[in-house]
């Protein structure tokens, strides 16, 4: 799994674009990194304490990794 410095500039992006909005999707091709964008921007909302609880729903490969 990449490291925060490692992300591509366009997950870096889409990170910025999740913790900007209050509802969004993330509609990106298959393999292009949602789940490391999604746990980026939920660690950083955290961190802020700027959300205090997620419900993540995702394969068990994903939570394992």
């Amino acid at each position: 799994m990449r490291t925060r410095s490692e992300l591509r500039g366009y997950q870096r992006r889409s990170v910025t674009f999740m913790k900007k909005r209050r509802y969004g999707a993330l509609l990106i091709d298959m393999g292009l990194g949602k789940s490391i964008i999604a746990l980026t921007a939920i660690v950083d909302l955290l961190a802020a304490e700027q959300i205090d609880s997620v419900l993540l729903v995702a394969p068990i490969r994903v939570i394992q990794a």
